[in-house]
């Protein structure tokens, strides 16, 4: 495979195009947020109707999938020529500095200590395979440690792959609509598979390794990701179209926004419906969030500009932080600050988000973005 790929033939991004998928970027930290009241946050008193949200965390790791291969392949197409080795270390620099610094938090306040469920070895091995982010192959290790950095395991396995789909992609020429026929069918044989899976003879719950293999394997997520990389090849290869305002794009992006809630909010009625298993919490919505993340992009009107406010974006950049060091945090928290956040656990959760959120933002500042550039100066000597 070939290092540089030339992208010259496909049209340059405009500015209100790169600001809607600014947007995207705060719609990662709203997903990052969820994720943190999935963990630590569902026993909290909130009306009837609100309670469906606080158990969306799998469902959001989803979109994190989704909107990675979206992202990925927009941020590649726009430039002139396309490095594996550069890329491979844009990718490195980006996620392992923060990442290593939570795994050694997490190591530090979990090593040898069992969940309570009985479930989790945080022992060396385990610490061996989440230093190497290939903990979500090995069950029953993708909870090791840093609970949440399984889908970094995950991300890591897209991350090697994507230059594979990406050369595919360019030297075939494949239109938009025949990539996503095959994308889409894609995503219906591992749903079947998953479903087919969840079978008394096979699924034996959680925790066990059948749990392990049909909600945290990689190849089970591949899916998402390449929905997201079709996504982004449609909206490469159709940015004119892209550049839409008035009524009927904001009806698309409103009526996407209504549908992707809808979905998330009903889930138990779908269930019931369906007449197969179906398996939510592994890249199941990634087929709905690839339709809300387009319409975003397609929609130019004042929701999507109000989301390109440079706070936001600030929030969303630091939505990886957020992500990876949820859990390191709540170990310190819980060790040094629980007794001064408050009496009641929506004081105390609510001191715990606020300062994690805050420590995100730091870290994106003071230790992301330094990392990211010293480790692209190493690469480059």
């Amino acid at each position: 495979m070939p290092g540089i790929i030339n992208c010259g033939l496909f049209p340059p991004l405009r500015k209100t195009t790169a600001m809607r998928i600014e947007a995207l970027t705060f719609f990662r930290f709203l997903a990052a947020v969820a994720v943190v009241f999935f963990h630590f946050g569902r026993e909290l008193k909130v009306p009837e109707v609100m309670k469906p949200l606080l158990n969306l965390g799998p469902e959001m790791v989803t979109f994190f999938f989704a909107l990675s291969g979206f992202v990925l392949m927009v941020s590649s197409s726009r430039k002139k020529s396309f490095s594996t080795r550069r890329y491979l270390q844009a990718r490195f620099a980006r996620i392992y500095p923060v990442y290593l610094v939570a795994l050694f938090v997490a190591t530090a306040l979990s090593y040898g200590k069992i969940y309570n469920w009985g479930y989790g070895v945080n022992n060396l091995k385990a610490f061996f395979l989440n230093l190497t982010l290939t903990q979500s192959w090995v069950p029953p290790y993708p909870l090791s440690l840093n609970d949440p950095a399984w889908s970094l395991s995950v991300e890591a396995f897209f991350y090697l792959s994507f230059p594979l789909l990406f050369f595919a992609i360019r030297s075939s020429e494949i239109s938009g609509r025949r990539l996503a026929a095959w994308a889409l069918c894609l995503y219906v044989i591992t749903q079947l598979i998953l479903s087919h899976y969840m079978s008394p003879q096979f699924y034996k719950g959680f925790p066990s390794a059948s749990h392990d293999l049909l909600y945290y394997f990689p190849l089970v997520h591949f899916c998402s990701f390449v929905l997201g990389v079709t996504g982004g090849h449609i909206f490469i290869q159709n940015s004119e179209k892209f550049q839409q305002k008035g009524g009927l794009p904001f009806a698309v992006f409103l009526t996407a926004l209504l549908l992707t809630f809808a979905s998330l909010q009903f889930q138990p009625q779908i269930d019931r419906w369906s007449s197969i298993p179906l398996v939510f919490d592994a890249s199941f919505y990634s087929l709905i969030f690839i339709v809300f993340i387009m319409a975003v992009a397609y929609s130019d009107n004042f929701l999507t500009r109000a989301f390109s406010w440079a706070p936001f974006v600030v929030l969303g950049n630091s939505s990886y932080a957020l992500y990876i060091l949820q859990k390191p945090f709540n170990l310190v928290f819980h060790k040094l600050l629980l007794p001064y956040s408050g009496d009641t656990p929506s004081q105390q959760f609510s001191v715990y988000l606020i300062l994690l959120i805050l420590i995100s933002v730091a870290t994106y500042y003071l230790i992301e973005k330094p990392a990211k550039k010293l480790a692209m100066k190493l690469f480059s000597r």
